[in-house]
């Protein structure tokens, strides 16, 4: 299982015998965030260096909370600095749910301010522009999402689901919020546009806890440790 709410599952729901589950963490190659300039790649992104830039990495599906951010977010549109940015990353599903997105930004008066970035390979140049990462999944397992904002050195906010909790602790790299909140969405968000150097102090904790936990390397590491046990086991 890649967490513990997983791994709780399997034995709880599935009756997995304890002995029988392994907890492996999934990795983000450290690669993708080794060039930390963000000036540089706000000026190639056409971002201005002074803006304050909130990201949501998940592809477009209802349980990704999507439409919470965005009701979080017209909730305090006037009270964030000035030519503030929400991106959207992800991926359409065909589904329609992404127009309808868009038709709520347009309604709730945020077309300057939040932006798609669709069918996207790669998030890490966003990710290394921004301030801030969010998460408003309403379940999640254990979201990759939330590790490259640990790589990019952002703070986060992240619903309190699945293993969510086990990467975000709160008020120490984060805040854990409820899903299906738009309001607390909305203050947490304020807490961070207003205070730099915690920011500031919470990205830097947050790239040592992805170097320390979540890399590709550790990743396979451990998986290699799981097939040399099961190899002995049946030799």
């Amino acid at each position: 299982s890649n967490s513990k709410a997983i791994q709780h599952q399997l034995i709880t729901e599935e009756n997995v015998p304890l002995k029988k589950t392994a907890l492996i963490y999934n990795g983000v190659d450290e690669k993708r965030f080794t060039v930390r300039d963000k000036i540089s790649l706000r000026k190639k992104l056409g971002y201005l260096n002074d803006q304050f830039i909130i990201i949501c990495v998940a592809n477009f599906i209802p349980h990704k909370g999507h439409m919470d951010l965005i009701n979080g977010l017209s909730q305090i549109k006037d009270k964030l600095p000035v030519d503030w940015k929400t991106l959207l990353v992800g991926k359409e599903r065909k589904n329609g749910y992404t127009q309808s997105l868009k038709e709520i930004i347009k309604q709730t008066n945020l077309s300057k301010n939040v932006f798609f970035i669709e069918d996207c390979d790669e998030s890490s140049p966003f990710l290394l522009a921004s301030d801030l990462g969010i998460l408003p999944s309403h379940h999640e397992g254990f979201s990759n999402a939330i590790i490259e904002m640990l790589a990019a050195g952002l703070p986060v906010i992240a619903t309190h689901v699945g293993g969510n909790p086990e990467a975000v602790i709160h008020e120490k790299n984060g805040l854990l919020i409820r899903p299906h909140c738009p309001d607390d969405i909305a203050h947490s968000i304020l807490h961070f546009a207003k205070d730099e150097n915690l920011r500031k102090k919470y990205g830097e904790h947050n790239y040592q806890v992805f170097l320390n936990n979540y890399t590709l390397n550790t990743c396979v590491e451990e998986y290699e440790k799981v097939y040399k046990s099961c190899y002995n086991v049946k030799n």
